[in-house]
């Protein structure tokens, strides 16, 4: 029961302090057979130059005033060395503003790849425009088992220091009461010896 508990405090406490988190995401493709320029894509994603005009195109909509406008990240994953396509990922805290960013991401990711890489030719396949929970299940769910375990061990470490440490027999009675054999005497410690 300690482990059930300990592992529903965790889930809880989780997801008040992590909260939930939002991606959205945008699948595009190399058009030309230049298909190693996808491996270096990600690069700019993390690039300076990238932020920058993802600052700028923040700034410049109804986000600004938000104090969540900088909390956001923006990733790029391919799907392989020989592949022309790959996706672009935007996590924050809130859904619509996800969804605002992703548009915003792949819009200026194929708006200024050309000036980082001369021969990049990138369109965009599709974008999902409703943004869906970021790893929430993976995420409670490890943090249910490490909770139920911790409870587990806890709850076994205290009934195992109960059994060695505390005193088997609690009264004069005991033996007689739990094993059937007759009282044959006692003693008290506490008398003076004569």
């Amino acid at each position: 029961m300690t482990g059930v508990a300990l592992g529903l405090v965790g889930v809880f406490a989780s997801l008040k302090i992590q909260g939930v988190k939002y991606s959205a995401t945008s699948s595009l493709v190399q058009n030309d057979n230049n298909y190693t320029l996808v491996q270096s894509y990600t690069q700019y994603v993390q690039s300076d130059k990238f932020n920058k005009y993802m600052k700028k195109e923040i700034k410049n909509s109804k986000w600004r005033s938000k104090d969540y406008r900088n909390d956001y990240s923006i990733a790029l994953a391919t799907s392989g060395s020989t592949s022309p396509f790959f996706t672009l990922t935007a996590v924050s805290k809130n859904e619509k503003y996800s969804e605002f960013l992703i548009s915003t991401a792949t819009g200026v990711f194929v708006e200024h790849i050309g000036q980082y890489f001369s021969s990049a030719n990138v369109s965009v396949v599709n974008v999902k425009k409703t943004a869906g929970t970021y790893k929430l299940k993976s995420r409670l769910f490890k943090v249910g088992i490490i909770g139920f375990i911790i409870g587990a061990v806890i709850a076994f470490l205290v009934a195992l220091r109960k059994m060695l440490f505390a005193g088997v027999i609690q009264d004069g009675m005991f033996i007689s009461d739990v094993y059937g054999v007759k009282l044959l005497g006692s003693f008290d410690l506490n008398q003076e010896s004569k």
